[in-house]
């Protein structure tokens, strides 16, 4: 489906600039120190970014639109290993061809965005393609937003619509469900909402867990019977530490929600394409349940799916899709990873997933005082402590940034390090990350001596 303008002098120019925008990013493959002339710089940019928001930046992380791969270069003049990928979007990492290209074929058109009153015909390829992954479920309509909290803010509309009265949300503990009031009422269970009230059932990656959550589950529908809207999960927990569920367990609670003929509505906001499925509901085999899924962050263009018995005469509101650039991206990304075989049993996620696995096997053996413990799935992944304070984290967190990786955290009682890898990450990338962070666990090994 062709976008905007196009003759032979167009492609020949938007070749060549392809070319030397590709040529120049690549430049910036490997970890640098700051210049120490535009530090001063760099500092005064990040107190003043930080009055405008009001809130303190973290490790001075202002990006100067450079960069190739897992690598971005800072406005102090550094280089370091992106390894949380601004929390999700870089699924691809910094200057990735599809990415280049994208913005390129955008400038050929006369808009900046696609919106929801007039689409353009890109959104109509991108809403196909999609749904032609969502094999085994019901979905088979698609919305889309702004930002993942918008995307879920769709999906309550839509219950909402369909559900009436009812007034309770079934919801795994320790959920983020978005930024949004409606949404900040799931993740902190303190319900802003007027007349929505939250029960909450243990998350099930253990035994025990699965047990207590369908003993609650059980006792939470005598209570309340047919009042449930719906329920709502995510399948791998990332704000609340990597949790990961225990096999087969999603299935058995699934099955006795479904039972009591209650929606099922899976947010995969942050695990789209970061587990060895396009769909983590498809990785842990519960697609015959989903009813409403919302996705976002590395698809670079947020969206509702939901089944026919969601669809509305009407639209669900909001004014932009997304800029035609992020459609454009999510489009052949959705290529990349259906031609490239990503999610076969021997193709790039499970072996990129095998080769982190190993990596973290070799980091935690350089750990000899804090029991460390790395677990994840897929590109999602964190690094788990015996003495888990959000100080200790911050502390462990700004020194991997001095030594060149940029990684966050997670958890709530307990924190963690958390990283999103990129597809981009090579065995060569792998050895400086494990280098990194062997590096880091001996300095902390030898101050708490």
């Amino acid at each position: 489906m062709d976008w905007g303008v196009s003759n032979q002098t167009i492609q020949e120019l938007e070749d060549k600039l392809f070319s030397a925008i590709l040529i120049e990013q690549r430049q910036f493959n490997s970890i640098k120190k700051p210049v120490s002339e535009k530090i001063d710089f760099s500092k005064h940019c990040s107190a003043e970014l930080s009055k405008t928001r009001g809130t303190e930046l973290k490790n001075n992380p202002l990006f100067s639109g450079r960069g190739h791969g897992p690598y971005v270069e800072l406005i102090d003049g550094s280089v370091k290993l992106d390894l949380i990928g601004g929390i999700g979007p870089y699924i691809l990492g910094h200057s990735h061809p599809l990415q280049i290209r994208s913005f390129l074929k955008a400038s050929r058109g006369c808009l900046l965005n696609s919106t929801n009153f007039i689409p353009s015909e890109l959104s109509l390829q991108l809403s196909k393609s999609l749904l032609e992954f969502c094999h085994g479920s019901a979905l088979t309509h698609c919305w889309f937003s702004g930002s993942g909290s918008m995307a879920n803010d769709s999906a309550m509309r839509l219950l909402w619509h369909k559900r009436v009265p009812r007034t309770r949300i079934l919801a795994f503990e320790n959920s983020f469900a978005g930024r949004s009031l409606v949404m900040q009422s799931i993740t902190q269970g303190d319900s802003s909402a007027k007349d929505l009230l939250i029960d909450y059932i243990p998350f099930p990656k253990d035994e025990d867990s699965t047990y207590r959550s369908l003993q609650i589950l059980e006792q939470l529908i005598k209570e309340h019977g047919d009042s449930y809207i719906t329920f709502y999960g995510e399948l791998v927990q990332g704000e609340a530490g990597i949790n990961l569920p225990l096999q087969g367990s999603l299935a058995k609670i699934f099955k006795a929600i479904k039972k009591q003929q209650i929606p099922i509505w899976i947010d995969e906001v942050q695990t789209f394409a970061r587990t060895t499925q396009l769909f983590a509901f498809q990785k842990f085999n519960v697609e015959e349940f989903v009813d409403i899924c919302t996705i976002g962050k590395a698809f670079n263009i947020s969206a509702v799916l939901f089944s026919n018995q969601f669809s509305l005469k009407q639209g669900l509101g909001g004014t932009f899709q997304a800029n035609i650039a992020s459609i454009l991206f999510a489009i052949d990304l959705l290529r990349l990873l259906k031609d490239g075989a990503f999610f076969e049993p021997k193709g790039r996620s499970h072996k990129l997933e095998s080769s982190i696995a190993m990596m973290f096997k070799n980091i935690t053996a350089a750990d000899n005082k804090f029991n460390s413990r790395a677990h994840g799935v897929g590109l999602m992944w964190a690094i788990s402590f015996k003495n888990g304070t959000q100080n200790f984290i911050e502390a462990f967190l700004k020194d991997l940034f001095e030594n060149g990786i940029i990684a966050w955290r997670a958890g709530r009682q307990h924190h963690c390090l958390r990283l999103l890898f990129p597809y981009t990450l090579t065995n060569n990338h792998l050895k400086e990350i494990e280098d990194i962070f062997i590096q880091s666990f001996s300095k902390f090994n030898d101050s708490e001596s």
